[in-house]
């Protein structure tokens, strides 16, 4: 009973892995012209993909906290939830249980067309932090079962592919102990100074 139990959790969870690197395939080949293209609200979009992850932020006591000024861009809606998706689940998958106050922040980046998605959660190694958008690779896979964690080491690369077939940039600075900080640059979209208003 319990080598069948193991294979079918393994045949999901291989299902799971086709799945994903079927996807990565799929938006490393389209990359010219995408026909998702519109106008997109980054607050509304981290403020919608906040809600679809709020049950698991808290059961491990995160916050999100949105800023309202974030630009509106032209851009590939769907890659763009995709990738905030990833983030902010990472986010509040690796937030450290030993801090009292556990914050995801989406916030405005150094350039007018970007973003940081940042925590002070547990941080990333400086010896892993170059290898973090390979496929299959995970710094805290070790700390699953304390974190209640699980994955498959795909999430940044499909963050990184998206990012690249929108034309931007993915970059990241992190501190073990301290926390990380993504910051998501796109090419196209609104002027400088142009942000959606609103709570």
């Amino acid at each position: 009973a319990r080598l069948a139990d193991t294979f079918a959790r393994n045949v999901v969870r291989l299902g799971d892995v086709a799945a994903k690197l079927e996807r990565l395939a799929r938006l490393t080949r389209d990359v010219d012209g995408s026909p998702g293209e519109q106008s997109v609200d980054l607050a509304r979009v981290a403020r919608d993909v906040a809600v679809q992850l709020q049950d698991m932020a808290d059961v491990r006591g995160v916050r999100f906290v949105i800023e309202n000024d974030l630009p509106v861009l032209t851009a590939d809606a769907g890659r763009v939830e995709l990738v905030l998706m990833n983030l902010l689940a990472n986010a509040v998958k690796y937030s450290d249980p030993e801090k009292r106050i556990r914050i995801v922040r989406v916030a405005c980046g150094r350039a007018p067309r970007a973003i940081r998605v940042e925590d002070n959660g547990l941080g990333i190694p400086a010896a892993t932090l170059d290898r973090i958008f390979e496929q299959f690779v995970r710094v805290h896979a070790h700390l699953d079962e304390e974190l209640g964690a699980s994955g498959l080491g795909l999430g940044l690369t499909i963050v990184r592919e998206c990012m690249e077939a929108m034309g931007g940039t993915v970059t990241v600075e992190s501190r073990a102990g301290e926390g990380t900080s993504f910051e998501l640059t796109w090419p196209n979209g609104a002027a400088p100074g142009e942000t959606a208003g609103g709570a």
